[in-house]
């Protein structure tokens, strides 16, 4: 009996610290480009759940990207989303950074992590 405890226990456990540090990863400020197009700040906050929430733009943000409201994380990377849930963009983990198209035109998407502190 106390073996299956322990194991349920260590099962308990790993499963708590897996999804501790996959929680809530793109929460924060990022800068978005679209190629010949668009450059700015934008912050991606959490929703009820940790794959999924909402983007504030910033106030450099032009029409195109201003529109970005949702942002959901799939398997593939994440979607960018109107607040009526159209989709903006998709894009792909590239490293540090997200990479991929906006659905309108086909012109790549850039997301990257800016870093508390940073002058961007």
């Amino acid at each position: 009996m106390i073996r299956i405890s322990t194991l349920a226990l260590a099962s308990v456990l790993a499963l708590g610290l897996a999804t501790a540090a996959n929680a809530d990863p793109l929460s924060g400020t990022w800068k978005v480009a679209v190629a010949n197009d668009d450059t700015c700040t934008v912050t991606l906050q959490a929703g009820p759940t940790a794959d999924a929430g909402t983007v504030t733009p910033g106030g450099n943000c032009t029409a195109g990207i201003a529109k970005i409201a949702k942002w959901k994380q799939t398997f593939r990377g994440v979607q960018l989303l109107t607040g009526s849930d159209e989709l903006i963009a998709v894009a792909k983990p590239d490293g540090t950074a997200y990479q991929g198209k906006r659905v309108a035109d086909d012109r790549p998407v850039e997301l990257s992590r800016i870093e508390v502190g940073s002058t961007q």
